[in-house]
This record gives structure tokens, C-alpha cells and sequence, in this order.
């Protein structure tokens, strides 16, 4: 069980985020956001995105493949258009810094939805 209610915990990580930037131990992080992306994705998927960008030399993105991959899927799954529409802008995000391992998370998408 975890030590904080997810809402509360995951809004902290938020403001945290926004004022650093970036946080420490990165990997418990973002293995937590993908378990917290099954029932609150769009906040998931925020935090998600300032820690990719934070993540200014590029070698966490290779290192959270996995856990990125389980948020940005599920993230895409939503039925709310902006969180759908956030999730393909980071994902062509990482595309533009060369991780091209999760374009076919928007092919999956387009299918699904067509």
C-alpha cells in the first residue's frame, strides 16, 4: 500500500515538477506513474511529459521505455479528446528527439479509432 492517496500524491508530484523541473529517483517515479495512469491517466501523462523534458541528456527516456510506453497507451485509450490529444503531441515530442519507438502507439490509436 502506498503512503499517500494516489489524487493528493500525484498533484504534489505536479507542483514539484513545475518548480524543479525535474525530480530524483526518476525510475521509482515513473514506474509508480504507470501504475497511477490506469485510473487517473491525464495527470499521469502531465507529469510524464515535464519529466521527459526535464530529462535534458536523453538517457532516461531509454531507461523508463516501458513504464513510457504503459502511460502514453493508456493515456491514448481515453476517451477525453485533450488527454488523447496530449498524449499524441508528446509522442511526436519524443519523435522529435529521436525516440521513434512509440510512433506506432499513434498508428495502434488512428486504427482504433477509424
Amino acid at each position: 500500500m502506498e503512503k499517500f492517496e494516489d489524487r493528493w500524491a500525484i498533484k504534489q508530484l505536479g507542483e514539484a515538477l513545475n518548480i524543479a523541473g525535474e525530480i530524483e529517483l526518476d525510475n521509482q517515479v515513473i514506474e509508480r506513474l504507470a501504475a497511477l495512469a490506469q485510473t487517473i491517466p491525464q495527470q499521469a501523462l502531465r507529469c510524464l511529459e515535464a519529466i521527459v523534458k526535464g530529462d535534458r541528456e536523453g538517457w532516461g527516456v531509454y531507461a523508463w521505455r516501458e513504464h513510457i510506453r504503459t502511460i502514453l497507451a493508456t493515456a491514448l485509450r481515453e476517451a477525453d479528446l485533450e488527454t488523447k490529444t496530449a498524449t499524441e503531441n508528446l509522442i511526436h515530442y519524443l519523435g522529435s528527439r529521436g525516440y521513434f519507438q512509440f510512433r506506432d502507439l499513434l498508428q495502434s490509436a488512428s486504427l482504433e479509432d477509424g
